[in-house]
């Protein structure tokens, strides 16, 4: 089962948290949308107002209630299955698809950014920062970054990170971003012990959204990655990745 939903990496993290493997997400930009390229989809979840379609659409809360999810349950109960008989998937294409996957997380992996930066930054000050810091085009990321900032921040007190969040041109690969303060507390930010950077290409490749939203779950929830992350322990943020995306090799159908 597909769905389209023009979302935040939280509500993606979310959505994934809650309904695993019982959907498959793919993600669609407003122009496909308006060009009604609904191949393959059976349902769409966004955070906008959005003219009707053929296919069910659900508009949801950024955090995603539980009202959101019953309603979402709901509608996947009454979706006719019949696209589910991907079970005769050629076997070779799903070796492809496992050496795909296994590539971009060695890529995410192998780019992971540590930085320490002003305690007195702001989130303008991180968005100069971390575009710096991004492989690929500083400009387009910054304002990328600053666009997806203006919908709505996603510094959480109560979760103690900060996340920001991209989709650019001006970067060729999924990215992220580990971010602390110098030294002491953001003093804008007391309560954000780190900010997590999270860059995805425009023409993403299939399961790079995926695998930056595992970070963004884990993050989430009181995890061995967020113990690590919120720790600064650069080390043990690799190997607790690592293990995750290792352990997604095993689970994912690849279907």
């Amino acid at each position: 089962m597909r769905f389209w939903g023009r979302v935040s990496a939280l509500l993606v993290a979310r959505l994934q948290s809650v309904f695993q493997n019982r959907i498959k997400f793919k993600t669609l930009s407003l122009e496909q949308y308006y060009q009604q390229d609904f191949e393959g989809l059976d349902l769409i979840i966004t955070t906008f107002e959005l003219q009707s379609t053929r296919l069910p659409v659900i508009k949801v809360n950024p955090l995603l209630s539980a009202q959101d999810i019953d309603t979402i349950r709901e509608i996947i109960a009454d979706l006719p299955i019949a696209r589910s008989a991907d079970q005769s998937v050629d076997h070779q294409q799903k070796i492809a698809s496992i050496q795909q996957c296994s590539q971009q997380m060695l890529g995410i992996l192998n780019n992971l950014v540590f930085a320490h930066i002003d305690p007195d930054a702001s989130v303008e000050d991180m968005i100069g920062e971390a575009s710096v810091l991004a492989l690929g085009n500083q400009s387009m990321i910054e304002e990328a970054l600053k666009k997806r900032e203006e919908i709505g921040s996603l510094f959480m007190d109560e979760l103690h990170f900060g996340l920001l969040h991209a989709t650019s041109e001006g970067v060729k690969s999924a990215q992220a971003q580990f971010i602390w303060p110098k030294e002491g507390k953001f003093t804008k930010y007391p309560k954000i012990e780190a900010v997590v950077v999270l860059l995805l290409p425009k023409a993403h490749a299939m399961y790079e959204q995926k695998l930056l939203s595992l970070i963004t779950i884990n993050m989430m929830e009181s995890t061995e990655l967020k113990q690590a992350v919120l720790a600064q322990e650069e080390r043990r943020i690799v190997s607790v990745l690592s293990n995750l995306y290792l352990e997604m090799l095993q689970t994912e159908s690849f279907a």
